[in-house]
């Protein structure tokens, strides 16, 4: 009989792989500094970085040769904090109009003459992102006041806070409207008055006086 062998199974290891990031020029605006900026963060999860320099070896190698000439100049040479450089690649790069100025631009984006309904609507939402990204960088949330005079000084129309507005008042109708009809009623009915004898609760022609005399007129004993 011939002997069982064991078999040798074999281990294998996988290694999380990298997140692909194209390398970063500087030339394609806001949207492409937060793309790269969110593509190097997940980068440095999924290659499960521990040290700074395996971050600020990821972040260095998808660099363009412009940008890493601008950061030393920035950091003074100091190009060793790879989170204090990225900070300062979406600072230089990504946005740096107000968070007004962004919110004026969202809301007066229409769309253009012959665009698609899905170039528009992504148009749109890089225009709500980039107001999204800038309130989280600076901290500043804009109020319903602060948005209404933004848009009387620099005299643009918003259908939306026009409707807002006349909805607001037809509500404010319905309620008044609403509130009247639960009211008790003002005219209230007055008793039966009988002018014969003044008294309330019948009318003349049913007066207990008038069918006094009648009964006194046809010779008929009166009903107690």
């Amino acid at each position: 009989m011939a002997a069982s062998t064991k078999k040798n199974i074999p281990i294998v290891v996988l290694a999380p792989r990298e997140v692909p990031s194209a390398k970063f020029y500087g030339g394609g605006g806001a949207r492409d500094t937060r793309r790269f900026v969110e593509e190097v963060k997940a980068a440095w999860s999924a290659q499960r970085c521990e040290t700074e320099q395996e971050k600020r070896g990821i972040l260095w190698s998808h660099l363009g040769e412009e940008v890493r000439r601008e950061l030393t100049c920035l950091l003074d040479g100091h190009t060793r904090d790879p989170q204090r450089m990225l900070q300062t690649i979406a600072t230089t790069y990504g946005e740096r109009r107000s968070v007004s100025c962004l919110l004026g631009s969202s809301q007066s984006t229409r769309q253009r003459h012959g665009e698609t309904c899905r170039a528009f609507s992504h148009r749109l939402r890089d225009a709500f992102d980039n107001l999204l990204a800038r309130q989280h960088d600076t901290d500043v949330t804009m109020d319903k006041e602060v948005v209404a005079s933004h848009y009387v000084s620099t005299g643009g129309k918003d259908e939306t806070l026009a409707a807002v507005q006349q909805l607001s008042e037809q509500v404010a109708k319905l309620t008044t409207l609403l509130g009247n009809s639960q009211a008790p009623p003002t005219n209230v009915r007055r008793p039966f008055l009988c002018y014969r004898c003044d008294k309330e609760g019948h009318v003349a022609r049913f007066c207990p006086e008038r069918q006094r005399e009648q009964q006194a007129g046809n010779g008929k004993p009166l009903r107690k």
